[in-house]
């Protein structure tokens, strides 16, 4: 988990909460937002593009 905005204090979010990246293999695999609701919206389109890309075309 990376958090790329806001942060923790003492465990608990600061005051004006944070916004969180799950990755795995370099790759972002989820979002974690709290009082943060704009900058989530944009991770987790960018997430779900990024996951609508990497599947294998149907023929």
């Amino acid at each position: 988990m990376r958090i790329v905005e806001g942060e923790l204090s003492d465990g608990a979010p600061a005051e004006d909460g944070f916004l969180a990246l799950y990755e795995r293999d370099g790759r972002t695999t989820a979002v974690l937002s709290v009082d943060r609701p704009r900058p989530f919206m944009r991770a987790r389109r960018e997430l779900v593009c990024g996951a609508n890309q990497e599947r294998p075309a149907v023929v």
